[in-house]
């Protein structure tokens, strides 16, 4: 299943290519706005706010995991987040004017994936993080709450618990530039435009 998966990654990448009509970027070219937190902390209503500021458009690992589930019908939830997650690392090099990826990395099980995908995608020199924060019951709490695509896990126990420690454990994935974000607050975006601005100013040494 795993290996259909990663196929089925594949052939969207290219089909989402063609339809998109971009081409391949250098190396260097494009900015990528990693928008971490954990999952119900508010990275999607982050990312378009973002993207709607910057005209950047989004990847996000969620829609890419639910377009995969509801094409394949897998019950394998590990194997669709991996080939989501590999779908946009395939896509991240057709972005020339950049991207605002809104993925979930969990701070064991995931440790590295960011670092090595951006690699791979020839973009880990063009990227900053914006990490969403909230309390671990703030997110459990949003989580219990919200409606959810069947490709998501639901709020059983063990989900739940495991959201509360990674709210604990959650730090920068080390990939570029950090800036955390208090997600229990409406987001003020001008500020964080400008943090990127500062960066591309001054050569991605801004903390």
């Amino acid at each position: 299943m795993r290996a259909l998966l990663l196929e089925m990654g594949q052939a969207l990448d290219g089909d989402m290519r063609d339809a998109l009509h971009v081409k391949p970027s250098p190396a260097g070219a494009a900015t990528i706005i990693l928008v971490t937190g954990v999952p119900a902390s508010g990275k999607s209503t982050l990312s378009r706010l973002l993207a709607d500021t910057l005209q950047l458009p989004i990847l996000s690992k969620d829609v890419v995991k639910e377009a995969l589930h509801d094409s394949l019908g897998t019950a394998d939830p590990v194997a669709v987040s991996q080939a989501s997650a590999e779908v946009i690392w395939r896509l991240l090099p057709h972005f020339p004017a950049g991207a605002i990826v809104d993925m979930w990395l969990d701070p064991v099980r995931d440790a590295g994936v960011a670092a090595d995908g951006l690699r791979r995608a020839g973009t880990s020199t063009d990227a900053v993080e914006i990490q969403c924060r909230c309390p671990g019951d703030v997110a459990v709490d949003r989580y219990r709450h919200r409606p959810r695509s069947p490709a998501h896990r639901g709020p059983d126990p063990q989900t739940l618990a495991r959201i509360q420690d990674s709210a604990g454990r959650i730090s920068p994935t080390g990939i570029g530039p950090f800036l955390a974000v208090d997600s229990t607050k409406p987001f003020v975006i001008p500020p964080i435009v400008a943090w990127i601005g500062d960066i591309a100013k001054a050569g991605r040494s801004v903390p």
